[in-house]
């Protein structure tokens, strides 16, 4: 009978050192102290037992025979499964970058502390909440319902990847960036690395559903944010969009509760229209509102350009509407740089000066060699090539700083034009500065403007804002323009600055007249387009008008004793402010009086205010002792009146 051949087990039975273990689907004799494997091969294996049970280091690692293997291997740590296969109660989540034990009918975390874990985990599932959670989920399983610890982390799972595709979506459309680009390298990176990322929607998905979703959110929390009577502005811009339609754009300005009352401009409509006229704009902006609960009341203003339908617009509103008491405010900003657009055109002398600082700016585009032969002219002179900025088409005032530019580099800039190493692209500018006559004629005129055009530049400037508020506007452009035009056009020297004075000397005197008589025309024109734009878009100016918010504020000024000189002084002008007093006669009287004293110096002021013998009425008597004149009759007109400091005289 043929000899049976030994297996792992029959050499363990003899060397109680060894042990069987599977690795790959074979079994390997283990030694239980030193850990190593010994293959099952015929002939050969007791002979490798027997040599390495004689080895030095097993006889070193084995503390003999009479010992158990329990008693000299270390005993493994538990870690969170093991727990979960011995409580079927719990369940293993992740939690700060460590797994942590969660009882899945309390939602209570058990941390895995060495020695400590299991006694927590008898207490919590023998405690009286557990046992009430289990019982009643329990009850619940039966009748078909899912279990909390499945409900929950699938819902907020499902949580997550919905807010990471909606916040996906934000972030491309406020980016400007194509949907298109999730099927391709930045949504690749997003589903490699982000979390859910492979949850990344593709730009169908996105155009469908995402988007429109996002959209509604965002309305929702505008809707949200100008709730529970919060007034409005609203900005109205029409705009051809790239198919030559109409795009009317309606912008909203609030002031944000939720953020220490700032104030916030979005957008909240932008629709295109077959035609921009009173109705349809109208109709427009009835519905913006309706989407956005509002309504007539809580708009305190609306702001547009100069078109003649918003006008027309704001006219029928105020006769249809009895709830609209919203100023119309046009863009004072557009208004003026249509003045000061007008000037730079009122002659040849300054359309030239013009041409020339909007040509010098595409002179180097797409150039690279003319660029680098300038810069080397501006490296002769010591000087570091400097380039010049584009001009705005739609904005005047951006001449400047090309203006500016020109200047600061005129020496090599001129002698790089009317250089051999220049090329066809310059000859337009050559035309202008060929001789010297032309060239210090130019020079003369862009000096006129860098000295002329910041003092209406800085009044735009200050329109621009965010501290300018409505009732400021007419000082701005009705005072302040008027001001500063009227000094340049008066009887004496006309001061055009101190440098284009001496430059001016420098021409012949036939050349110096002709410049000098189009440096008036400049201002002559400029004066008479703002009084254009005066009478056509803020009719207060002229002082036939009706009497409502915007009437006020521009006829209160008046009142102002340093700013009475530039208003009309005829008292029927201001009839409907003094209506409130009971004595017209005795005011008229004080009023002429008021308007033919002096501007106050400080020291009068100061004075006049602590004076208690000055002069005043009441609605109740004509005259009565009390503040001056003015200050009186602004506590009536406007009861919120409080004096405040003026930049000139200090506090007062």
């Amino acid at each position: 009978m043929p000899r049976r051949v030994k297996i792992a087990e029959d050499y363990v039975r003899e060397h109680k050192d060894l042990a069987v273990e599977e690795v790959n689907g074979r079994k390997l004799l283990i030694c239980k102290f030193c850990r190593v494997r010994i293959p099952i091969v015929t002939g050969k294996t007791a002979s490798r037992i027997t040599d390495h049970l004689a080895s030095k280091t097993h006889w070193k690692l084995s503390p003999g025979t009479h010992r158990s293997r329990t008693q000299n291997t270390p005993r493994r740590l538990k870690n969170a499964e093991d727990y979960v296969r011995a409580h079927p109660d719990l369940s293993v989540e992740e939690g700060s970058g460590r797994k942590l034990l969660m009882c899945k009918y309390c939602r209570v975390s058990v941390p895995i502390i060495s020695g400590k874990t299991a006694s927590r985990i008898k207490d919590h599932l023998s405690s009286k909440t557990h046992l009430k959670l289990k019982t009643m989920y329990s009850s619940d399983d039966d009748l078909g319902q899912e279990p909390v610890a499945e409900m929950k982390p699938s819902f907020k799972r499902e949580h997550e990847e919905k807010d990471l595709a909606h916040e996906f979506t934000r972030a491309l459309v406020q980016s400007g960036t194509s949907l298109d680009q999730a099927d391709g390298p930045i949504g690749d990176l997003f589903r490699k690395f982000a979390p859910a990322g492979e949850k990344i929607p593709t730009s169908t998905e996105m155009y469908c559903k995402y988007l429109p979703e996002v959209f509604k959110a965002d309305l929702d929390h505008i809707t949200a944010l100008i709730s529970g009577g919060i007034k409005i502005s609203v900005t109205v811009d029409e705009t051809p969009e790239m198919l030559g339609d109409p795009a009317v754009a309606v912008l909203f300005t609030f002031c944000d509760a939720e953020n220490g009352w700032v104030r916030r401009t979005v957008m909240a409509d932008l629709d295109i229209v077959e035609t921009c006229n009173a109705v349809s704009i109208s109709a427009l902006l009835q519905k913006v509102l309706e989407r956005f609960h509002k309504n007539w009341s809580d708009v305190v203003c609306i702001g547009s350009d100069s078109a003649t339908y918003m006008k027309k617009l704001c006219d029928d509103l105020g006769k249809t509407v009895p709830e609209f008491k919203a100023i119309h405010v046009r863009d004072p900003c557009r208004l003026l740089d249509g003045v000061l657009k007008a000037a730079l055109h009122s002659s040849e002398l300054m359309r030239n000066a013009v041409d020339f600082v909007v040509h010098a700016d595409t002179l180097f585009r797409y150039a690279r060699k003319l660029k680098q032969k300038y810069f080397s002219f501006c490296t002769l002179y010591g000087m570091t090539g400097k380039m010049i900025p584009t001009v705005s088409s739609r904005w005047s005032v951006s001449l400047l700083d090309a203006v500016n530019a020109i200047l600061s580099m005129w020496r090599p800039f001129t002698e790089f034009v009317l250089s051999d190493s220049a090329d066809r692209k310059c000859d337009f500018l050559r035309t202008h500065i060929d001789n010297e006559i032309k060239k210090n004629t130019m020079y003369c005129t862009l000096r006129f403007l860098q000295e002329n055009m910041p003092a209406l530049g800085d009044i735009i400037k200050k329109l621009e804002g965010e501290n300018t508020y409505i009732y400021q506007v007419y000082n701005a452009v009705g005072v302040e323009v008027k001001l500063l035009l009227e000094k340049k056009l008066g009887d004496t020297f006309n001061d055009f600055g101190y440098v284009t004075c001496a430059l001016l000397e420098c021409l012949p005197l036939g050349q110096q007249r002709t410049v000098e008589e189009m440096f008036r025309i400049y201002y002559s024109t400029m004066y008479d387009k703002w009084q254009v734009i005066m009478c056509r878009n803020l009719p207060s100016a002229t002082m036939s008008f009706e009497v409502n918010e915007a009437s006020l504020w521009y006829s209160v000024q008046v009142l102002d004793p340093f700013r009475k000189a530039e208003m009309p002084q005829n008292f029927e002008k201001y009839k409907f402010i003094f209506d409130c007093f009971d004595s017209r006669e005795c005011i008229c009287r004080q009023f002429n009086e008021y308007v033919a004293e002096g501007v106050p110096e400080y020291d009068h002021l100061q004075a006049a205010l602590s004076c208690r013998s000055a002069r005043g009425a009441t609605t109740s008597e004509s005259v009565k002792d009390s503040k001056p004149f003015c200050f009186n009759v602004l506590s009536f007109v406007l009861p919120d009146f409080e004096l405040v400091s003026h930049p000139d005289y200090g506090d007062g």
